[in-house]
């Protein structure tokens, strides 16, 4: 009777402890933004949505990070310009994203001359608008637009690195603490 009223003691904590270290973890919160399209020969709008939904799509299928519903930001952006210079402009969207509760905002440009396309990530720091980090490629226009938006799609998602605590480890097997 002892041995079964410690192993089911033992049980409950084990599950209280993992419970608590899960509810620690905090999701990034970010918004993505449309592509702005850029160049003498513009891209058509088409790719810069097509590379900013497919960016959003790999970030919802994450389950480190939270989305803010890009047509909140939208809204919010439409409500508060006036006659604003570019300075202005960017902190407008960088406190639209705030106030929405994420803590990054992904934008970025798409720019096609001759046969390139090319695509710049920036990833902005919505406390002070400052950017985080950018990322880049160039393709031919012969090649599937999926191969380079995926490699940069995978290149800003690294740059939010997973943290946490390696609690032990057995073999090739970690268990790690993210909360």
């Amino acid at each position: 009777m002892r041995k079964n009223v410690a192993r089911l003691l033992i049980s409950v904590s084990i599950l209280l402890i993992t419970t608590a270290a899960w509810a620690g973890f905090q999701k990034t919160k970010i918004a993505v933004l449309d592509f702005e399209v850029l160049g003498k020969k513009q891209a058509d709008t088409q790719v810069g949505d097509f590379f900013a939904n497919r960016l959003l799509s790999a970030f919802e299928k994450d389950w480190r990070f939270e989305i803010v519903e890009p047509e909140s930001i939208e809204r919010v952006i439409q409500e508060q310009q006036l006659g604003l210079d570019k300075k202005e402009h960017r902190l407008i969207i960088t406190d639209s994203a705030k106030l929405l509760g994420a803590k990054v905002l992904i934008s970025g440009f798409v720019m096609k001359y001759d046969d390139i396309i090319e695509v710049e990530v920036r990833v902005i720091n919505v406390d002070n608008a400052s950017i985080i980090a950018a990322e880049g490629g160039k393709t031919s226009v012969d090649v599937p637009l999926e191969m380079m938006t995926d490699q940069l799609i995978e290149k800003v998602k690294n740059i939010f690195p997973f943290e946490g605590i390696v609690v032990f480890r057995t073999g090739d097997n970690i268990t790690i603490d993210l909360g």
